[in-house]
């Protein structure tokens, strides 16, 4: 995975609730979280994977991370396994989801994207020699079960719903 789950979500929100964020975070945290929308784009990490011959390159969409590994394991046929605490996470992201009570492995994940290859931790330095986020998160499996695990707890991926947000927004 390349990029911060949550990106998209995290902008959407501060730029909705900014007033009322400011009174509770110090407004140097506001701010950093109005910059992510430089991350949003994602078509610098697709360039890259392009250029490294990824043979599958998914980008995250409003329904997160969660819904974006369902759909790619979808599509493929496949089964996948993830762990959840490789999932790059930024610690904008966490804050602002705790703040409002969201998930942001559920929420708009526009600003990642997942690639499929046969050498990830290759894929992962190559991103890294870039300045970019990137993480090798989980594997494909021959069966059709979508886990993803979090320490001894294992949860299995369910097809994606709305967007976290849409109550918020």
């Amino acid at each position: 995975m390349v990029g911060s789950t949550g990106v998209s979500a995290t902008v959407r929100l501060t730029k909705r609730y900014e007033n009322e964020l400011r009174k509770n975070f110090a407004a140097s945290f506001v701010n950093d979280c109005l910059s992510l929308e430089d991350f949003i784009d994602v078509e610098k990490y697709v360039e890259l994977a392009k250029s490294k011959n990824a043979p599958c390159i998914y980008e995250v969409g409003e329904t997160g991370i969660f819904g974006a590994l369902w759909e790619l394991a979808a599509a493929a046929g496949t089964g996948i396994t993830v762990n959840i605490k490789d999932i790059p996470i930024w610690q904008e992201v966490i804050e602002i989801g705790n703040h409002f009570d969201v998930n942001p492995y559920q929420a708009d994940g526009r600003g990642a994207i997942l690639i499929v290859c046969n050498d990830g931790d290759d894929m992962v330095k190559c991103f890294l020699d870039e300045g970019f986020l990137a993480q090798t998160i989980g594997k494909i499996t021959d069966s059709n079960d979508r886990i993803a695990i979090n320490g001894e707890d294992v949860r299995y991926l369910t097809p994606p719903k709305s967007d976290e947000l849409e109550n918020l927004l």
